[in-house]
């Protein structure tokens, strides 16, 4: 979680939101114009 703070301090906009979790369980669903999923390869 540190690089998501890291993230918000650096990087913050009222249209930015950082989200740490499980893609195929825990996607809010509503439409999102860009997600970056960071190390997801690996996991796979």
């Amino acid at each position: 979680m540190k690089n998501i703070k890291l993230a918000k301090e650096k990087y913050s906009a009222p249209n930015i939101e950082y989200m740490v979790g499980d893609v195929t369980k825990n996607l809010p669903n509503r439409e999102f114009s860009t997600i970056i999923l960071s190390n997801l390869l690996e996991h796979i």
